[in-house]
């Protein structure tokens, strides 16, 4: 039996859901608007419009623009990462967003009915939390601390759309006005000059307010604050207002027809806004246009907004809406946008042969009624005891992935299925389950999820796999393989494979002329490296002897000498001749005495050791494997799969490695094949000290076909740990690690010009 713990951070939230609309037509935006309003966390959901056709698009920055919309869409998806997108568009979804996978639900899914006596909603409302804040801190005060108002549409014409946006509105037919009118002593406002003038911030508690009760939203790392001018009559610019809201940013609205009206609580948001990020540095009040607005409204908001007497030392006008993704090589996103966190823990589970179990915490709320049958999520960060076969991070948009990550967390199906996010998993909970079942995935089983979404199959573990897993796990794991990384000591191991047996002085010799620094310092580091192979049985120490009966030598192990030892050719007992001048033997054991099952392994190990090194903690690792692609069946020498400690989603390594020789072709069109459809990060690897001329003309191939290769030579692989840290930040890079990796090693092997060409190196 095994038993290990887990330690899990466990983040209860509301659900993300992204609503996905073919065109911004006022009524689908009015009813999305409307339903986020009930839900829990509503605010923070964004609205997708796939049909860009007619947007229109203001300013002289668009000239310098051509990202296709498309692309924009699915950048904000992937940086909001929802745990579901409701198709609100009546039409099929783009192949763009086939990633998303079983995460796209229809309409109908908001709702269902659990117990047969009525439908409810699927996921949890925002209610339960203003019950429970009604009970417990509103209603017995003489002067509650929150003045609760809703909007009359009666009049609202045109801004009808933009008022439920930015107040919220129950749905038609829905009594949460008239309970907030009975029970909170809330009133209707209208949206007109006096509302407009005699507004003020925290002054009001709207409807669309209700739904970040319990929750946080960490702000977006650039911008926290904006005043954001926008034609509250464009549905586009609505649409980019919500979401900008939803991502996390403090913004106060500003439409272009009577922004005017909003002076003093623009005043005093702008000056809310000038908070002091370090010493000498104060965040400057920014106004931000949407699409729609040209640039000579802009700069006139600006001057209004300076005559106002506003108290800020700096005022920024940005021509277009920060937009989510990474825009260019190495620079980060303009918006960042983090998971809204409410109930936070720290659980301990203790893992029996790979099964526990995991309770976690609830909503922050009295769960009652049709409430135990809504849903909210749960994130999920696990952190283990190092087990180098398991893992918890798994390769992000991939549904197959997202199947492995179901079945193992929670064994739920359908809506209710764990599925995998950006910094780990997500478990879709709700109130009758208090339990999940826990099954540590293994490296494996998530590497093969990973190949089948690109149709390949992972059929098994090669023998030279066996053979490297057999090797690591004789020499303690990764850690100890690093005495592999002495050129001597692979030098002895490939003299003593065809049984041989070497002289002490010899291996002393061996090891002693590929060390450097001082003759104390080599002979300790000597001393240092026989004692790890001898103990790890790698080499085993002995004398020749020779029989007296039929005269025949052999190697005698220390063990198998005492006062007599038998001949190993005839049998024969004898006594043990005197040892003190006979000279000591080695010779290695186990697969290390097989010739041919090892050389081909070290450079796949020493690959591994310094990725291990290198990449950050959360490295992963598969030895050799045979997949299949169309019907062929072809080998990869090992992956890996690194998740950094604070880092988003998983990068994945398929390498190839030669001991001395080139690339075949075969090989080459096999891990071609391999990237086209994957798209994950090549390393090759070889101890030779350069890689041949052909080799590097097919990874500037690989280079122009926008491929990111990894190229290891002796070097690299020969590198100590200490030396692989410094090396590590000497390259000056910004981005993920294997990303920095790929960028270091190009350079290194094909030379700076070539890689100042197709990368932007620091």
């Amino acid at each position: 039996m095994n038993t290990r713990t887990l330690h899990v951070d466990c983040n209860t939230r509301p659900v993300r859901l992204a609503f996905l609309v073919d065109k911004p037509e006022p009524k689908t935006l009015d009813e999305v608007f409307r339903l986020n309003t009930l839900l829990w966390g509503g605010m923070f959901n964004p609205v997708v419009v796939l049909d860009g056709a007619h947007r229109k698009t203001v300013g002289r920055h668009y000239a310098y623009d051509n990202e296709p919309y498309e692309n924009e869409v699915v950048q904000l998806l992937r940086e909001f990462d929802p745990d579901f997108l409701i198709n609100y568009s009546g039409v099929a979804p783009p192949p763009s967003l086939t990633p998303f996978g079983d995460r796209i639900l229809p309409r109908e899914g908001l709702r269902w009915n659990p117990w047969g006596t009525g439908e409810v909603s699927y996921f949890l409302e925002s209610w339960a939390f203003l019950l429970e804040y009604w009970r417990t801190e509103f209603r017995f005060l003489q002067k509650p601390p929150m003045k609760f108002a809703y909007f009359d549409f009666a009049d609202a014409g045109q801004l009808r759309t933009y008022l439920a946006a930015r107040y919220g509105a129950h749905p038609e037919g829905h009594n949460g006005d008239r309970w907030l009118a009975d029970n909170c002593g809330a009133s209707a406002v209208t949206y007109d000059e006096s509302f407009r003038k005699s507004f003020r911030m925290n002054d009001w508690a709207f409807p669309i307010g209700i739904t970040t009760f319990k929750t946080d939203s960490r702000l977006p790392r650039h911008e926290g604050y904006i005043l954001f001018l926008f034609d509250p009559k464009d549905m586009f610019d609505v649409v980019d207002y919500w979401n900008l809201r939803a991502a996390g940013l403090r913004v106060f609205p500003l439409p272009i027809d009577h922004y005017r009206d909003f002076v003093e609580s623009a005043k005093s948001f702008a000056e809310l806004s000038t908070y002091r990020i370090s010493n000498g540095f104060e965040n400057w009040v920014e106004i931000v246009k949407g699409r729609s607005v040209d640039d000579l409204e802009l700069e006139s908001a600006g001057q209004w907004l300076l005559a106002s007497g506003v108290k800020a030392d700096r005022l920024s006008l940005r021509g277009w809406v920060p937009r989510f993704g990474v825009r260019h090589y190495r620079i980060s996103p303009e918006l960042e946008v983090h998971p809204v966190l409410s109930k936070e823990s720290d659980e301990i589970i203790v893992v029996t042969d790979g099964h526990g179990t995991l309770q976690g915490p609830s909503p922050d709320c009295e769960l009652d009624g049709s409430l135990l049958s809504q849903h909210w999520a749960t994130d999920l960060q696990f952190y283990g005891t190092g087990d180098e076969k398991h893992t918890f991070r798994f390769p992000w948009l991939h549904p197959e992935c997202d199947k492995v990550a179901g079945f193992r967390i929670g064994h739920g199906f359908g809506p209710d299925a764990s599925r995998v996010s950006k910094q780990g998993i997500v478990a879709i909970r709700r109130g009758e389950r208090n339990n999940l079942r826990i099954d540590e995935p293994t490296v494996v089983e998530v590497l093969g999820a990973y190949l089948r979404d690109s149709n390949l199959k992972y059929l098994e573990t090669s023998s030279p796999g066996r053979a490297m897993d057999r090797i690591i796990d004789q020499l303690g794991g990764l850690f100890g393989c690093r005495v592999l990384q002495n050129a001597g000591v692979r030098e002895i191991i490939d003299g003593l494979a065809n049984g041989s047996a070497m002289h002490a002085d010899e291996v002393r010799i061996s090891i002693y002329k590929t060390l450097e620094g001082t003759k104390e310092e080599k002979q300790k580091e000597i001393d240092y490296l026989l004692q790890t192979l001898v103990s790890k049985k790698v080499l085993r120490q002995g004398t020749r002897l020779q029989c007296e009966r039929c005269q025949r030598h052999d190697w005698y192990h220390v063990s198998e000498l005492g006062e007599e030892f038998r001949c190993k050719k005839c049998f024969h007992v004898q006594s043990v001749p005197m040892l003190d001048k006979r000279p000591w033997h080695y010779v290695s054991d186990g697969l290390f005495r097989l010739e041919g099952k090892v050389a081909g392994c070290l450079t796949a190990i020493l690959s591994l050791v310094f990725l291990n090194s290198y990449l950050d903690f959360g490295t992963k690792y598969v030895p050799s494997f045979n997949y299949s692609s169309d019907s062929e069946v072809a080998e990869c020498d090992f992956a890996v799969l690194s998740s950094g400690l604070i880092q988003d989603d998983v990068d994945v390594i398929i390498g190839e490695c030669k001991t001395f020789k080139e690339l075949e072709d075969k090989q080459k069109k096999d891990i071609k094949l391999l990237w086209e459809r994957t798209g994950a990060f090549l390393g090759f690897s070889t101890l030779s000290n350069d890689f041949s001329s052909n080799d590097k003309a097919f990874f500037e191939e690989l280079i122009v076909a926008k491929c990111r290769p990894i190229l290891l030579t002796r070097k690299h692989l020969e590198l100590p740990s200490m030396d692989v840290g410094e090396y590590r930040h000497s390259g000056g890079g910004v981005g993920r690690d294997a990303d920095v990796l790929s960028r270091q090693t190009v350079a290194d092997v094909l030379g700076r010009p070539l890689a100042e060409k197709h990368y932007r190196l620091p």
